[in-house]
């Protein structure tokens, strides 16, 4: 009895290194399929199904990661768009083990509707209590399959109802039927309103969106054939402009540098009704925002104008062939750019545009937009009359007689400077989406065209800045810590009185968006700029409060 005890002993002391080495092994196969799995995950996050199936192929027999492996594929062939047949359910616990949330979120997000309600069908064992139902329901809505949609809605638990996305697809589903062809949004996906069946905008945003009746947003809406549509609009951007103008005669543009994108254009409602459009067609004198033109014409001259208004000094009149030019403010020295461009000094640019000469001056107007053709109901700056001498060759150089200029082509002027010398085109739709408006497909939107080179933006822009600084017209304009750039403008005509352009971008280190603000019909210069003192601060305000409580 001893002996065979000993014998045991003896083999399994002699079986340990084998069973350590065993257990080693198949540890290490464990983790590395369970890494494996890792990887098949990720892929599917990032959508290379390609890679996904790959891995999961290699694990389909394996002891330890096989029925993830046969889940995976089955969330691969939903994600295909295909439906998934099974003899045997997979195991929820199983299901549970991959992101099933994100990948419906991002499916229906990406358009992908039909891989959606695969993938909701599938994973209704598994997931929260309704959401793969609220999924479900809502990617046939999208595939227009509206009366097995009621059906899936009927699972939709209580709370998923009450959901901002529950609340959303009940919505649209009591708006579908024949009566409605198309779904409008804004830039952000919150509802306009929509296309009946007639081709006729039909409005429920609780805010006045004058851009909607433009006709280039008009033409859009109406090229929707079917789905939705999102407009370039920023409903939180227009409803902030509209508060802003209250009580006064004007308008603010609002858009994005880099893409064109119109977020925001409103007018009072006199403007409105004297012009179908105010922001896209009324012309009137840019005045002083016409000496950023002026320098960069100085500059593509070969002129250093820094040092050349370094020289000069304002005693608020000086006399030209042809007349005497005033100045509003008797600067005296003006030390360089930034501070003639702070104090907006008229003779310091005159006389700049007069070293230059009329040809480059017009042609650097042309650059930036003067006397294009107008396009799709949108007109751009007008050069006005023959500069016959220095006198009307100053008043040209400081925006004043010789040019006219509509708000939304002075803030494609400020885009210009806040675009790296690029000017965007005018856009007034920002992508085609579903129905419900929660998967949008962003137009792609150019580059731009090239106005001036890197260093006159620099230039250009370091003066705006100074603008904004002490004893500069555009100081203490909004709170602390919003950061812009600008130029202040203020000129009249006989019939409608004196008026402001304001033009900018904010924020200074990352331009979101440029700006054009115009009050009009002020009895004299004086109420005129505190009038739009006053739009300025309101809008500043309520724009640096808008940017610290939502991304842009």
């Amino acid at each position: 009895m001893r002996k065979k005890l000993v014998l045991v002993l003896r083999i399994l002391l002699w079986l340990l290194p084998v069973s350590v080495l065993a257990s080693a092994i198949l540890a290490e196969e464990y983790f590395t399929q369970k890494e494996e799995l890792a990887v098949a995950g990720r892929y599917l996050i990032e959508g290379d199904l390609e890679s996904a199936s790959e891995v999961y192929s290699q694990l389909r027999g394996s002891f330890w990661a096989g029925e993830e492996a046969l889940a995976g594929e089955a969330i691969v062939q939903c994600l295909r768009g295909k439906p998934v047949f099974r003899d045997a359910p997979i195991h929820v616990e199983t299901l549970r083990a991959f992101p099933g949330n994100l990948l419906l979120i991002q499916s229906f997000q990406n358009g992908k509707f039909s891989a959606c309600l695969s993938l909701a069908e599938l994973l209704s064992p598994s997931a929260p209590k309704g959401l793969a139902a609220l999924f479900k329901a809502s990617a046939l809505v999208e595939l227009n399959r509206f009366d097995e949609a009621e059906e899936a809605w009927t699972a939709v638990s209580a709370s998923r109802r009450e959901s901002w996305f529950g609340e959303r697809l009940r919505s649209v589903r009591l708006r579908l039927g024949d009566s409605t062809r198309a779904f409008v949004y804004d830039r952000r996906g919150a509802p306009l309103g929509v296309v009946n069946s007639e081709g006729s905008f039909e409005p429920d945003s609780p805010i006045d969106l004058g851009l909607l009746y433009s006709k280039p947003v008009k033409r859009a809406i109406n090229d929707v054939a079917a789905g939705g549509i999102r407009l370039s609009i920023d409903s939180d951007l227009t409803s902030v402009a509209q508060n802003a103008l209250s009580g006064y005669r004007g308008t603010i543009v609002m858009l994005e540098p880099g893409t064109g994108e119109i977020l925001a254009a409103v007018s009072d409602s006199r403007s409105l009704q004297r012009s179908s459009f105010p922001a896209f067609e009324q012309l009137r004198e840019p005045a002083s925002i016409s000496k950023l033109i002026t320098t960069t014409a100085s500059l593509r001259a070969g002129l250093d104008a820094d040092a050349e208004i370094a020289e000069m000094s304002c005693s608020g009149a000086e006399r030209y062939h042809g007349g005497v030019l005033y100045c509003a403010y008797r600067a005296g020295p003006l030390g360089g750019l930034d501070r003639a461009m702070a104090v907006s000094c008229n003779i310091a640019f005159a006389n700049l545009g007069v070293q230059i000469g009329r040809s480059r001056l017009l042609s650097e107007l042309r650059r930036f937009g003067f006397d294009r053709e107008a396009t799709d109901s949108i007109e751009f700056g007008r050069v006005e009359g023959a500069v016959r001498n220095e006198r009307e060759l100053a008043d040209l150089s400081i925006g004043l007689e010789a040019t006219s200029i509509t708000p939304l082509h002075a803030a494609l002027i400020a885009a210009t400077f806040a675009n790296h010398g690029k000017m965007p085109e005018p856009r007034v739709v920002h992508a085609s989406d579903g129905l419900l408006g929660l998967s949008p497909s962003v137009f792609e939107a150019g580059e731009g065209r090239a106005v001036i080179d890197a260093k006159m933006t620099a230039i250009c822009v370091g003066a705006m800045e100074a603008v904004t600084r002490f004893g500069g017209t555009g100081y203490n304009l909004a709170p602390a810590g919003f950061t812009f750039a600008m130029k202040t403008g203020t000129a009249s005509d006989g019939r409608t009185g004196y008026h402001t352009n304001y033009i900018g971008f904010f924020p200074l280190s990352d331009p979101k968006v440029a700006f054009c603000v115009r009050v009009t019909h002020q009895r004299t210069s004086s109420r005129v700029r505190r009038a739009t003192v006053k739009v300025m601060r309101k809008l500043f305000q309520s724009l640096d409060e808008l940017f610290k409580s939502r991304t842009f």
